[in-house]
């Protein structure tokens, strides 16, 4: 009997749109936008940034999600958020020479260096920060391919709902996500008004039927109604999802051939491990 503990690493940042998170993962990083000096001792400094192609960015909004440390000109220190002022500031982690920093030089993220060879499962676009269709699928594809190795092994899960800020067509985007990615793109949409109120044992209401029927989402999926946030039994359901493709796309063929593993639904364990950093 075999109980092995395969790593997910949660680098889900609420509330961030599609630039803040490639900028985490590393695609497009976070950029200097305007010169400052990293001071002598750790003294907090603000400093402003966009992503690389010069679009604005915003984590830490709810969590951290992979962002420090971060270095920047060679220093490493960590990036924190003034929720009043809405400024970030950047606080060495050691002192040391005063530097000068550049325009355009990156804040190099946790997460853009960690887990450079990781299996991507990426859920992106409910926050916009995309301007249409073929803008999303290039982020997507930045995304997957930013890896030193599994540029080829990953999950794409499609917008359930709506995108904040972009006005989208969802069978449409559908039907061009399945054609970019094939077998790695689960529709979520569908899968949440077909099978998921069955799978997690909920009968339906009638608030339930009434959005089935009209094509949305039912309310006992959701974490509050019309919320662009699914509730813990959904996202469970979503993690069986996850776990499914996954084998069913060979991902868990090395550990199975090794241990000589028949049964992986019964005998291989995917655990969860949430690693906050900062």
């Amino acid at each position: 009997n075999y109980t092995l503990e395969i790593p997910v690493v949660n680098l889900g940042g609420g509330g961030e749109d599609c630039n803040t998170i490639l900028g985490r993962n590393g695609a497009f990083p976070f950029t200097v936008e305007v010169p400052f000096v990293i001071p002598e001792n750790r003294e907090p400094v603000n400093v402003r940034f966009t992503d690389s192609v010069g679009n604005k960015v915003t984590p830490l909004i709810q969590n951290d999600a992979g962002t420090n440390p971060v270095v920047i000109a060679g220093i490493e220190g960590t990036l924190s958020i003034d929720g009043i002022r809405r400024e970030y500031m950047f606080t060495r982690l050691e002192p040391g020479e005063k530097v000068n920093v550049e325009k355009g030089d990156a804040i190099v993220t946790s997460a853009s260096t960690q887990y450079k060879d990781y299996i991507s499962i990426i859920f992106i676009g409910t926050y916009g920060g995309f301007s249409s269709e073929a803008d999303l699928i290039s982020k997507i594809n930045a995304i997957r391919l930013n890896r030193d190795f599994n540029k080829d092994r990953y999950i794409v899960i499609g917008i359930f709902d709506r995108a904040d800020g972009v006005w989208i067509d969802k069978e449409h985007l559908e039907t061009r996500m399945l054609s970019e990615f094939g077998d790695h793109y689960i529709n979520l949409r569908s899968y949440l008004m077909s099978d998921a109120l069955k799978d997690a044992g909920i009968s339906p209401t009638s608030s339930d039927q009434s959005r089935l029927s009209s094509n949305e989402i039912p309310y006992s999926l959701l974490a509050s109604k019309n919320s662009a946030e699914l509730n813990a039994t959904s996202y469970k359901l979503l993690g069986g999802v996850v776990y499914d493709r996954m084998e069913s796309l060979g991902y868990f063929d090395e550990v199975v051939n090794e241990l000589g593993i028949k049964d992986t639904r019964k005998e291989l364990q995917a655990v969860g491990k949430y690693r906050p950093r900062g």
